[in-house]
């Protein structure tokens, strides 16, 4: 990148909080912090993916300590993890999280603060996000655009009026306790100087991110993408990195539109799919490939979200779904990282040139090679035999 002020940058002269700005203002660019491995996202940055587990039922706490532990030891971890737990457990999944994976970890704090009774009390929210800020966490989402006015709006003219689990969460509680706004809102700038303590980085989730494409882009869509550029633009003020959650289920046609939608926020996207047809159950992995894929190419999207074939079929993921979402996102964010930078491809011409020497396309490596593929690497292989198009001609 050409900093203006690349000098003071390289010295040192200028300080952490004046380089994030200087990112953020020049290139819509942020950081999700963390000790050892910090995540500069953007557009102008390599195309980041984050993973999602999480614990339905304590009874299976143990089923997601696997997950987590074959996680991270893969070559090609996630460069974030997100804990989607529902309920309370003496040791959080996010605590073995911090411990075990040394990435940032990102968790949605109303999640667990949510009860049937009373919805989500004050004090106790706050409490939890100051325990997650200084156990270790390094990002959040919230739902801040969880507004009756919106959830109304939808009702009316809507099939679903919203698919979020943390925006329903949070509309619930505005309902039992009779919130003019919500909760998330009623203490905001409390929540903002928590994150602002704690270096962490807030995701402006969307409560009203079309379940099915042919509502996308539809009025209440609209209407909350003003509220998202509105927190936005209000965080930003505060000094907290900031990234913007988007965009749900939405045909290819308008992947382009939503983007040009959104593109004066200058702010990292972080997708959800966005899932390109309705159709696809079982598939969904691939669905959210192609959607992250084309809405990588056409706006400024830093961190994708792997998605697993189970999304729509209503079981827990498998371990075995959770690495084939993974390969499947690390496949997107590899291809778009090749367009965002040339040296990039000094990896793709390593395997080419191993398959020019060895007159074969079965040789060892890539990207997902964890060193337990033993290819004999000879000419030929079992699907051609002696008519590989590689060594046939002399």
């Amino acid at each position: 990148m050409n900093f203006k002020n690349l000098k003071e940058v390289q010295t040192g002269l200028l300080t952490k909080e004046e380089v994030s700005r200087l990112l953020n203002e020049e290139y819509g660019m942020s950081f999700i912090e963390h000790p050892q491995n910090p995540l500069l996202l953007g557009s102008h940055a390599l195309l980041k993916v984050n993973t999602n587990i999480g614990v339905s039922d304590s009874d299976c706490l143990d089923d997601e300590l696997k997950k987590l532990d074959k996680i991270s030891g893969l070559k090609y971890a996630p460069d974030s993890i997100m804990d989607h737990t529902i309920v309370d457990l003496k040791k959080p999944l996010w605590k073995y999280m911090v411990e075990m994976l040394h990435k940032p970890i990102g968790t949605l704090p109303h999640y667990t603060t949510y009860r049937e009774s009373d919805g989500i009390d004050k004090n106790r929210f706050l409490e939890k996000i100051i325990e997650m800020a200084e156990g270790g966490i390094s990002f959040m989402t919230l739902h801040p655009t969880s507004s009756l006015r919106l959830l109304d709006i939808a009702n009316k003219n809507r099939s679903i009026s919203t698919t979020s689990r943390g925006g329903v969460i949070v509309l619930r509680d505005a309902q039992i306790n009779k919130r003019n706004t919500n909760v998330i809102v009623d203490n905001f700038d409390e929540i903002i100087n928590v994150f602002k303590k704690y270096n962490m980085t807030m995701s402006i989730g969307t409560t009203f991110r079309p379940a099915r494409i042919d509502e996308a882009l539809d009025a209440v869509q609209l209407d909350e993408i003003k509220l998202q550029k509105e927190y936005i633009t209000y965080v930003k003020a505060k000094g907290v990195n900031v990234i913007m959650e988007g965009v749900g289920h939405i045909a290819l046609r308008d992947i382009a539109k939503y983007c040009e939608l959104i593109r004066d926020i200058n702010t990292p996207i972080m997708p959800l799919g966005p899932m390109p047809t309705d159709a696809t159950i079982g598939f969904d992995h691939v669905t959210s490939a192609i959607g992250s894929t084309v809405i990588s190419m056409s706006g400024n999207v830093a961190l994708i979200n792997s998605v697993t074939r189970e999304e729509h079929t209503g079981g827990v993921p498998r371990i075995e779904s959770i690495i084939e979402g993974l390969k499947t996102a690390r496949t997107v964010a590899h291809c778009i990282n090749l367009l965002r930078f040339e040296s990039y491809s000094k990896i793709d011409r390593t395997i080419s040139e191993k398959r020019a020497y060895a007159k074969s396309c079965v040789i060892n490596g890539g990207i997902f090679d964890d060193g337990t593929q033993d290819y004999s690497e000879n000419e030929g292989c079992a699907r051609c035999c002696y008519e590989c198009p590689l060594s046939l001609l002399k």
